[in-house]
């Protein structure tokens, strides 16, 4: 990570989600999928931004499944930031008060998004840009951000350490994450850290030479 900015990582709601918080000397920040649900775990995003003076300048979804998208009522509301995600999301996003019982979650309150956004684009604060890579296959819409200068890409759900988003969910598509996860996050440094949307961070090189479903070896069906 650049010395001039930080990261925070929250772990939040029944799945585990990881919850990006990414911070500069000047007190902004970038927000990515708030997965928070719970009263308390809306009180860890608080505290923390409270506690340390930042100011929330971006809020972006990588894609639209319940578990990155738990938290964007109450921090757009909360803090009257923008939100952002692609425009293919936003059919996942509307299917979501009709499964959510599915997983015991109540009270989900929809959100729409202020900003779509496309392949290419820059989302920045003072010494961080992440640029949008489209990688669709795990969901409809689906992003990562990749920041040059930090030399960072949060996945979302299509790398993880030793494994592959499912594509099992609605519009999944096993071959279409596979050519995504070669041809964008692939063709990225191999000292890039991977910052997934469950479990721990790996690099790019790692995946590339080890991760049994797209790495060099690969020899594994695609995870449902």
């Amino acid at each position: 990570m650049h010395p001039s900015i930080c990261l925070q990582v929250f772990t939040f709601n029944l799945f585990q989600e990881k919850t990006y918080l990414i911070f500069n000397q000047a007190n902004e920040c970038i927000l990515i999928d708030p997965g928070c649900c719970s009263e308390n775990e809306q009180k860890q995003l608080s505290d923390f931004l409270k506690d340390r003076n930042l100011v929330l300048k971006h809020l972006i979804n990588t894609h639209a499944h319940i578990d990155h998208v738990l938290g964007n009522h109450y921090v757009k509301t909360t803090y009257g930031v923008p939100l952002a995600m692609h425009a293919e999301s936003l059919p996942l996003l509307e299917k979501i008060p009709d499964y959510q019982s599915m997983y015991g979650i109540e009270g989900y309150q929809p959100t729409q998004p202020d900003r779509l956004l496309s392949e290419g684009d820059q989302i920045s604060i003072a010494g961080c840009s992440l640029r949008v890579l489209y990688v669709p296959g795990h969901a409809p819409g689906h992003i990562a951000l990749y920041s040059e200068a930090l030399k960072a890409c949060f996945s979302g759900d299509t790398l993880f350490q030793g494994s592959i988003g499912r594509t099992d969910l609605w519009g999944g598509d096993g071959k279409l994450l596979v050519e995504s996860i070669r041809t964008k996050l692939f063709s990225l440094p191999d000292d890039v850290v991977v910052y997934p949307g469950h479990g721990d961070a790996t690099t790019i090189g790692a995946e590339k030479k080890q991760n049994p479903y797209v790495g060099r070896t690969s020899n594994k069906p695609l995870p449902s």
